[in-house]
Order: C-alpha cells, then structure tokens, then sequence
C-alpha cells in the first residue's frame, strides 16, 4: 500500500517537465573564451596574427551573442590591433535581454604568442554590472605592478614610483624570502631595459614573456605610449597621474572572470585538436563567492 502511494503520487512530486538550468553568468562566460579560444588554436605556429585574431573576434562576438545580458564593451579591441572590430568600445553584446553588464574582452591574450606556436596565450573575458568596471576611455597602456594576495595588504599605491629594489624587498620580507627567491614577470620590451636591468641587480630572477598579462593586487597608471595615445587622453581628461587600484578598476563584488588557454602556459594548457574533437582547459572565477573553478572540456567539431 505505501509502495503503492507513492507511486501513485511521483508524477506529481517530480515533474518530468524540461526547465530550464538556473543561468551562472560565468559558467556562460566559459563557452565566450571557449569559443574564441577554439577559433584561435587553429592558427597557432602559422605567422598569421591578424587572421588569427579576426577569428577569435568572430567567434567571440557569436559566443557572446548568446548570453542572456544587455552587455556593453568597456575596452575594446581596437586598441590592441589598431583597427576597427566588432568587439570595439561601446559595442552591444548579448542577446538582448536581462541585466545590464559591463563586459571586458581580449579574444586573444598573446596575439604574437599563437603567430609564432609560444606557450602562454589564452582568451580571456569579464563581466559585471553595468557601471562597475573603470572605462580606459583612449588609454591603452598602463604602467603596472602585481603582486599576489599574500604581499596585497604589505604595499600601496606609492610603490609605483619607488625604486625597484625598495619593492622587492618589502614583497620579500612580506613572503617570509629573501630577494634572490623572488621571481619577477616583465613583458620584453626595450622600454623595460632599465627596469630589468635594477632588478637583476637588485638580485631578483627575472621571467621575460613576449605578451600576455599576470593577474592578483594591482596598482596601475595610464602611460601613454605615443604622442597621438598621449593627445588622445588629454583631450579625453585621462588623469595620468592617477594610481589605479583594484578597487578603481573593479567597483563591485559582482565580478566574473574565464580564462581559455589557446598554447599551453604556467596557469593553462592549449588548445588540443583530435581529429573530430577538440579539448580546452579553463579557468573561472566568482568574486563574490570566492568560487575558483578549472573546467576541461571535450568538443565535438563539426
């Protein structure tokens, strides 16, 4: 009889009625970087930055196209490539509905890393509500220095302008390490040679990388790059004398962050391709939960 009762009462307990998931921005945000990173991947080692780009830009559009947000691009990729696309400033994404987002996209972190088959590109985007993320306005260039969360709270906005050994000091005695323990990224620029060279003597190892970024407590300052970036934020009122924190970057806790490796690198490895399908490590962050996800995914290619 109870056997019975219960039978009789499941098709009403539970419904077999397809609903709909409940939508987690970065769980949407992954098929974005996903996407793009896919499109990416195929042009690694070939010498073909601006076709390679233009492909993850596409794929990344469509991607973001699905979501279910009235997005808005703070920065563009227009003042990476130096050319117009479809993933410019102020550009609409999403599909039109739902919240108001603030939406930060590079389809291609490393554009020159997946030309030459380097490790360390990935795709990368965020988004946040409306109003949350700081507008670069014409700024391209920032001068900046990272640190992770366990030196954050040892060093503020003023180590910007001091001297290279000074910093490094005060992140290795917040460390628990001596200087020579320290590890420092620098992007190879010739604008960095002075910078490198303090840091050697200073005693610290120095990591060179072609391109792509590091992520944890910043403090950053636009510096413009050449006279026409410098003109441009002038005209547009960019202080740059302003030190930018995290907090100025980011103004909420409603932040969400994925990550696609395109060539294997330290954080994610690459795109890897298998005839008819194709696999991709990811990373995805939730501020406001402190939720880290790493997510490895097979794709079925058509």
């Amino acid at each position: 009889m109870i056997a019975s009762c219960a039978m009789h009462e499941s098709p009403n307990k539970y419904s077999t009625e397809k609903r709909e998931p409940p939508h987690h921005p970065g769980l949407g945000l992954v098929r974005v970087t996903e996407e793009a990173a896919l499109a990416a991947g195929r042009w690694v080692g070939l010498d073909q930055r601006k076709t390679a780009d233009k492909a993850a830009q596409d794929a990344m559009m469509a991607a973001l196209g699905q979501l279910p947000m009235r997005g808005r691009i703070v920065s563009g990729e227009e003042g990476r490539t130096g050319e117009h696309t479809v993933l410019d400033s102020g550009c609409e994404v999403g599909a039109g509905h739902g919240p108001e987002m603030d939406v930060e996209i590079n389809a291609i972190d490393g554009a020159t890393l997946v030309a030459d088959g380097r490790p360390g590109a990935m795709s990368v985007a965020a988004l946040a509500p409306r109003g949350t993320l700081w507008v670069p306005g014409p700024a391209v260039y920032l001068q900046k220095l990272v640190v992770d969360r366990t030196v954050a709270g040892a060093i503020g906005p003023d180590a910007l302008d001091a001297p290279p050994g000074w910093t490094l000091a005060t992140v290795a005695r917040a460390k628990g390490k001596d200087i020579r323990d320290l590890a420092v990224f620098i992007l190879d620029r010739p604008r960095h040679k002075e910078l490198i060279e303090e840091v050697r003597a200073a005693g610290a190892r120095v990591l060179l990388r072609i391109g792509g970024d590091i992520g944890g407590a910043i403090m950053a300052r636009v510096t413009p790059q050449s006279e026409a970036e410098l003109r441009a934020c002038q005209d547009g009122g960019v202080d740059l004398k302003k030190i930018l924190t995290c907090d100025d970057l980011v103004s909420g806790d409603e932040v969400f962050f994925s990550a696609t490796g395109i060539t294997d690198g330290g954080l994610l490895k690459g795109i890897d391709f298998h005839g008819d399908t194709a696999t991709s490590h990811s990373l995805v962050l939730r501020y406001e939960t402190g939720t880290r996800r790493v997510i490895n995914t097979e794709h079925r290619l058509k």
